[in-house]
Formats: C-alpha cells, sequence, structure tokens
C-alpha cells in the first residue's frame, strides 16, 4: 500500500484521476477501518494479559520476589514490569501507529478530492487553454508588424540597395 503515489494528482489525466478517487478513498477507508479494528484487539489483548499478570502476581507473589502478598499498587507497579504486558503495549503502540498513518491517508483524500474539483474549474474555465486571438487583431498587428519592417529596411543602407537591385 503506497498511499504517497495514490495521492498525486495527474493534471492532465482528470477524468482519470476522477475515475479513480471513489475507489481509492474506499480502498483507504477500509484499511483505516481495518487498523481501528487491529488496534481494538490488540487493546483488549492488553487488558487481558494484564489482568492474568495481575493475578498471578497477587497469587503466586513469591514468584516475582516478593515476601508477601503486595498491595494493589505494588502490583500494579510489577506489572509494568512483566515482559508480557510490555510486548501487549508494544503491539497496542503499533496498532495506533498504523491507525494514524491510515488516518492521515484518509484525510488526504478528502483534500485530494477537493483539489481534483478546484481543478476541475480551472478546467471548465479555460486556464490551460491556448490563447484565442481575433483575427481583426491579428490582422492589425501583422500590419504594424509590416510597417515597422519597412522602415527599418529603409533606414538601412545596405536593405536599400537591395531593395533597389530587386526593382
Amino acid at each position: 500500500m503506497n498511499y504517497q503515489e495514490d495521492i498525486e494528482i495527474n493534471k492532465d489525466m482528470l477524468d482519470v484521476e476522477w475515475g479513480k478517487q471513489s475507489s481509492l478513498y474506499l480502498k483507504y477507508s477500509k484499511e483505516y477501518a481495518n487498523a481501528l479494528y487491529q488496534k481494538e484487539k490488540a487493546k483488549e489483548s492488553l487488558d487481558v494479559t494484564s489482568a492474568k499478570v495481575f493475578l498471578e502476581i497477587k497469587t503466586s507473589y513469591e514468584e516475582y520476589g516478593l515476601e508477601k502478598q503486595p498491595s494493589d499498587k505494588m502490583t500494579n507497579e510489577v506489572l509494568l514490569l512483566d515482559e508480557r504486558v510490555q510486548t501487549a503495549k508494544n503491539i497496542l503502540l503499533e496498532k495506533s501507529y498504523e491507525v494514524n498513518i491510515l488516518l492521515s491517508a484518509k484525510n488526504a483524500f478528502e483534500h485530494k478530492k477537493t483539489a481534483l474539483e478546484m481543478l476541475s474549474k480551472l478546467y471548465l474555465s479555460g486556464y490551460w487553454s491556448t490563447p484565442q486571438i481575433s483575427s481583426e487583431h491579428k490582422d492589425k498587428k501583422e500590419k504594424e508588424l509590416r510597417k515597422t519592417l519597412e522602415q527599418k529596411t529603409s533606414t538601412n543602407k545596405r536593405m536599400a540597395k537591395l531593395k533597389r537591385r530587386k526593382l
């Protein structure tokens, strides 16, 4: 999944970009929903692991190097150091990170939609069209150019000689 490529817009192919937009948005929305689900599963797994370890510490405190049954506060302190709990927390952090990345991707596709709308408006307004010159204006500019060229050639001695030879 490379949303960096999927988010780019080719302004010369707006029709293709519009065609892909909804399916890409759906794809990343599903990925986001799946990541949320995986995060919730990881949170539940952390809760279950923490509860099991908490009970182990309370019932088998000697295995944890404690001389007497610990208070709840002490049990929670030992719980934080347990490798199984730390592993479950790391998994939850990774899943949270994935959710945040996919949320950013999903938001980026909402921005892409807005950008496509704006680019389409620019296209429809003729932003990328070639300028059109009216025939009257074109004729006027050609006459002005000929007049300027004639004036410049008449003042140039070499061009004047060439012009006389042709006559």
